[in-house]
């Protein structure tokens, strides 16, 4: 299946490191100028309001805080980048003041894969590498999502209606540029090349 083109202007790309290996979270935006420490505001749904980048920085690594050891990880970098032709081309960077913050510990190689779908019902997969929690596990009722699952659920579909302005919810868009519409599910297994460099294969 050929992949939807990236029609969104801007690009978010958030660094973390767990156990010495670095990982990537992308997701795909409108932004425009203003007064924010980023230099940035996002572009909002209707029924929402725009808030400064680093609001909706902090807002997902809040979110994420809880699916992470503190212990064996970092929350690095964020990286606001624009889509020009075929190139994405650096604005800003971000670094944020709020940590990992699970006790318990991280789960080698594990993949934890959100699914959300967008008003056209394009698929978007929300990938979080290494997290707490152990694989197998799917889950597609928010009814039996523990804790910081349900803020995942919650930050990307408002899954519990309460989706505040600073949520990806309120501003993150598909590769199609249409804003999410709802939450669908979550599998966590085991990624191939993690289990490969974990001396797990």
């Amino acid at each position: 299946m050929t992949a939807t083109p990236i029609t969104p202007s801007h690009r978010l790309e958030f660094d973390y490191t767990v156990d010495h290996s670095l990982h990537k979270l992308h997701m795909y935006l409108e932004t425009v100028a203003s007064g924010d420490v980023t230099g940035f505001d996002t572009v909002a749904r209707s029924g929402h309001l725009g808030v400064g980048l680093h609001t909706a920085i902090d807002r997902v690594w809040t979110k994420l805080a809880p699916l992470f050891q503190g212990a064996s990880t970092t929350f690095g970098q964020v990286l606001l980048a624009s889509h020009v032709g075929s190139e994405w081309i650096p604005l800003m960077v971000y670094t944020t003041a709020i940590g990992a913050s699970s006790v318990v510990s991280y789960a080698p190689a594990v993949e934890n894969v959100f699914v959300a779908r967008d008003s056209s019902y394009e698929r978007l997969n929300f990938t979080l590498l290494e997290t707490v929690g152990a694989a197998p596990y799917h889950a597609s009722s928010y009814g039996v999502l523990a804790g910081p699952f349900a803020g995942i659920a919650d930050m990307l579909g408002n899954a519990a209606g309460t989706a505040t302005d600073a949520d990806p919810y309120s501003w993150q868009k598909s590769r199609g540029g249409r804003y999410l519409a709802s939450w669908q599910s979550v599998t966590a297994s085991l990624n191939r090349r993690l289990r490969r460099k974990r001396g797990l294969a």
